[in-house]
């Protein structure tokens, strides 16, 4: 039988290129190059193939295999240059994310001859390369964090001796862990003793701020910052919010009597057994052309007003009232009349001191 020459005298595949190792930030492209050549050895009596043939190549994806161009489910990434030297990762994700890559080279072979033109039956092949298919060393492709914040900051108003508490819930796309801190008017605090309050959590997800009886009445800006040394967003900041200190007398009327309304008068004396007491109070119009009226009444059976509301049946007892009248542009007169069971009656009038001209 005679021997073809198809396998004899075939090149030595090397890689001259070796893929690196890439490191990105989310959502970014990689690109990873391996180059091969293929060497004909030296060899008595001399080799008569010559270099004609081509390297092909095909990227493959340790743990998942050969890869193709075009979106990849897997990697949940796109991929291009799959069958060249240069693969290119594009749209990565925490999916890709220590995805190790390599290439492999294989010796296409071709016909040749010593002379041209060709003279029939005095044509050869180059052979195969001896080590093909031949792999490249694995490169990593390393895709840096996010931090994401899913939960932020409230504002929160605390009564002087009392305790307020802030917090933040934060990751990183990994799920590395992530570093806090957290800023009072706009610089970083720590834990312990500051001013008359005393700070605890500054570095973690929950901040907590015990005042004291002396704390100053005032607002603060309080926020955080949420790290991570590898992730490509950090530092993030979460949104701002205030820390409102206030009386405890402040908070029992919030409490009561729910956020802009104004303080209720103070209990009236005991009046006469058979005559309603009425206390009003009226405020505004404010910037948003609203007034706030309040009022007070004592031993009446029924309240009526000339701005909607109205009440029977009461029983002679205590009622507070507190309601807000929106959209007033002039000056008005707001009245209250209460009437005891038996027919007494009494009333009280306030009014607004014109329309809001700020």
């Amino acid at each position: 039988m005679k021997q073809t020459t198809l396998d004899l005298n075939g090149p030595i595949l090397g890689f001259s290129t070796n893929p690196q190792d890439v490191t990105v930030n989310n959502a970014g492209i990689a690109t990873f190059v391996g180059i091969a050549t293929a060497t004909f050895p030296t060899q008595t009596p001399t080799n008569p193939a010559s270099n004609s043939g081509i390297v092909t190549y095909r990227w493959y994806a340790a743990g998942i295999g050969a890869l193709s161009d075009g979106t990849n489910t897997t990697l949940k990434a796109t991929l291009s240059g799959t069958a060249t030297t240069t693969l290119t990762v594009s749209s990565v994700t925490s999916s890709t994310n220590g995805i190790q890559f390599f290439v492999g080279a294989d010796y296409i072979p071709s016909a040749y001859q010593s002379s041209s033109p060709v003279t029939a039956g005095t044509g050869r092949s180059t052979g195969n390369a001896i080590n093909e298919i031949l792999f490249s060393n694995n490169a990593t492709l390393t895709v840096n964090p996010f931090i994401s914040i899913t939960e932020q900051p409230t504002n929160y108003t605390v009564a002087q001796g009392l305790i307020a508490t802030f917090s933040v819930t934060a990751s990183s796309s990994d799920n590395s862990e992530v570093a806090y801190q957290w800023y009072i008017a706009g610089s970083p605090v720590s834990n312990g003793l500051s001013g008359v309050n005393t700070i605890s959590g500054a570095t973690t997800n929950t901040l907590t701020i015990a005042t004291s009886s002396n704390s100053p009445e005032e607002t603060s800006n309080v926020y955080v910052t949420v790290s991570n040394p590898n992730a490509s967003n950090s530092p993030v900041t979460s949104n701002t919010v205030t820390l409102e200190v206030v009386p405890p007398r402040a908070i029992l009327n919030l409490e009561l009597f729910g956020s802009g309304f104004p303080a209720p008068p103070p209990p009236p004396p005991p009046p006469a057994p058979t005559v309603p007491f009425v206390v009003l109070s009226v405020s505004g119009p404010d910037s948003e052309k609203t007034v706030r009226i309040s009022f007070t009444v004592l031993n009446a059976d029924r309240i009526s007003t000339n701005f909607g509301y109205s009440a029977s049946n009461l029983g002679n007892r205590l009622i507070s009232h507190y309601q807000t009248i929106l959209n007033i542009t002039q000056a008005t007169t707001y009245t209250v009349t209460a009437t005891h069971s038996n027919g007494q009656s009494n009333s009280a009038s306030g009014s607004t001191y014109g329309p809001y001209s700020g």
